[in-house]
């Protein structure tokens, strides 16, 4: 049995840290399209332009999550 080379530790490491991160991302992603129907159906968000800084409410839900996860992305690789 060979010992593994610091290398290929620190390889296998960053490929669950990039994995555990793609879960969280695309998670939050498919979040925004299963919420957002359901918050139109029960009257919380109008369906034209009538929402925040005149954009849709569903325009911004989708906005504010990418701004999200371009935040946590950042403060993760300070």
């Amino acid at each position: 049995m060979t010992a593994h080379s610091p290398a290929v530790s620190t390889l296998w490491r960053l490929v669950a840290l990039l994995s555990i991160g793609g879960f969280f991302e695309l998670y939050d992603l498919f979040q925004t399209a299963y919420i957002s129907p359901g918050l139109i159906r029960d009257g919380i968000f109008a369906t034209g332009s009538q929402g925040v800084f005149g954009f849709s409410d569903q325009a911004a839900f989708a906005s504010a999550t990418f701004l999200g996860l371009f935040l946590g992305e950042f403060l993760a690789s300070l």
